[in-house]
């Protein structure tokens, strides 16, 4: 039932529609207002339907919806139990089963064995008497050990110690380092900024 129609019907029953000019009423959206000039409706004796004296049903505007036959009354999550509490920040309620355990409080003892005795061989060398560095137990090529730097000082530092062998051995591995030093090159000087060192 589209609104116009329940409009048109509540107004059938406000004041019934007449023809003649007297009982002419008019329809303004949801309302219906009899006509000024309709003696009937200045009358202030109630006499049927057609009286000025609205009932408090008759002034409501809220229309008649009918029940819909798809929407039937059914209970909604039947069985379900709720666990969460989502009714406000209370930490828990009065009646809870089971409520929230609150652990003892234990000082912690200081003196026990295992935080007094914390690290107290740490000062023992486990390399030995310290003859022996940490770079010597590396496992890698020989001019990488015990050594730092860049991209570029590594290429450079490589093809210094190991040239002469990758360019009889390796020669499209040298070639590539020679390319990739090349744009390293570039990248690390053309266009830098002034007063800055390598990027």
């Amino acid at each position: 039932m589209s609104w116009l129609t329940a409009a048109v019907r509540q107004a059938s029953r406000l004041v019934p529609f007449s023809g003649t000019a007297s009982n002419t009423k008019y329809i303004l959206g949801r309302f219906t207002a009899p006509c000024v000039t309709c003696v009937q409706h200045k009358s202030d004796t109630p006499t049927d339907r057609t009286s000025s004296q609205w009932t408090a049903a008759d002034r409501s505007t809220d229309l008649y919806e009918p029940p819909s036959p798809y929407k039937l009354p059914h209970p909604i999550r039947y069985g379900y139990n709720k666990k969460i509490f989502d009714r406000g920040l209370l930490p828990r309620l009065k009646n809870d089963e089971n409520p929230l355990p609150i652990p003892k409080k234990r000082p912690k003892d200081l003196w026990e064995p295992k935080r007094a005795l914390f690290g107290q061989n740490d000062y023992i060398d486990i390399l030995g008497d310290g003859s022996v560095h940490p770079t010597d137990t590396l496992r890698g090529p020989w001019w990488l050990r015990g050594w730092r730097g860049n991209e570029m000082r590594r290429i450079i530092r490589r093809l210094n110690l190991t040239g002469a062998k990758l360019r009889y051995y390796r020669p499209t591995k040298y070639k590539q380092l020679k390319k990739r030093l090349k744009f390293l090159y570039k990248r690390h000087n053309v266009g830098r900024r002034r007063g800055g060192g390598l990027h």
